[in-house]
């Protein structure tokens, strides 16, 4: 018979074999969640960076978005301004008790419109 004794208190050779095979068929299992687990991941990544890159692009989008807001904003305090200076004249000229300007420019108005119609019937 053979002697076992070197082999620390182990099963005998024939187990050890049946043994191996499953633990073969254990680890060829565990490889192939590995692999799959892998390939996961890959696709995962591969989500993550197009989403990276989706989130690049609105950040570009948004700081011009931004830029336009930025000078329209611009455009409407100058226009606040011009208009709010036209209103203060607008307002000192209606405010005006002089009623001789009104007389002369009603004067001068109709003084144009019969040049006009002279000119045209000559």
């Amino acid at each position: 018979m053979a002697d076992f004794s070197n082999r620390k208190g182990r099963k005998p050779y024939a187990d050890d074999d049946a043994e191996s095979f499953y633990m073969h068929g254990e680890k060829a299992q565990l490889l192939e969640q590995e692999q799959e687990q892998r390939e996961a991941l890959r696709a995962l990544q591969g989500g993550i960076n197009r989403m990276g890159q989706m989130a690049l692009a609105v950040n570009e989008e948004l700081d011009h978005q931004n830029r336009m807001i930025e000078d329209i904003d611009e455009h409407i305090d100058k226009s606040e301004s011009s208009l709010s200076t036209l209103t203060k004249k607008l307002k000192a000229l209606s405010n005006d008790s002089d009623g001789g300007k009104y007389c002369t420019i009603c004067f001068l108005t109709v003084v144009l419109v019969v040049l006009f119609w002279l000119v045209i019937n000559d």
